[in-house]
């Protein structure tokens, strides 16, 4: 299914790759509110319940590592490649530049990380845990989410 998702209709347009991809990406949080809807089993269990009291530095820590990570791996690709081109016509020496779409690039692949996250924690995980256990559900799982990737 995947490589027909990806055949090349729009011929070389990234922009709908990009939206293809994040689509696809949160496939997962849309089947998950989907059979939230289709069973009538309700949203409170949903792992969506901020608690910031006690708590706000990690979700800081939450937010900025994955910008820190994708910054860092870019720069890495950019540096082992020998180029100074990070995307067309962004040169690295141009570091605000290269510094806010690194940023907005990161900040995307955090809202697509939820987009799974919610899915597979918040609905499969829970449902697998109870069936086969905590190493069941890891297991079972995980070739679920390698076979989705």
């Amino acid at each position: 299914m995947l490589p027909l998702v990806f055949w090349k209709p729009f011929g070389e347009s990234r922009t709908f790759y990009y939206i293809v991809g994040m689509i696809f990406c949160c496939s997962p949080a849309f089947a998950n509110i989907l059979a939230r809807k289709l069973t009538n089993e309700g949203f409170n269990d949903m792992k969506l319940h901020l608690n910031l009291r006690g708590h706000f530095r990690w979700y800081l820590v939450a937010f900025f590592v994955p910008i820190i990570v994708t910054f860092c791996g870019t720069i890495l690709v950019a540096i082992a490649h020998n180029k100074p081109i990070i995307a067309d016509g962004v040169d690295l020496l141009d570091f605000s530049t290269a510094i806010f779409m690194l940023g907005s690039q990161a900040a995307v692949f955090s809202l697509i990380g939820v987009g799974e996250e919610l899915g597979w924690r918040g609905y499969m995980n829970d449902k697998l845990e109870a069936l086969f256990g905590t190493f069941g559900a890891c297991f079972i799982g995980g070739v679920i989410w390698g076979f989705w990737h």
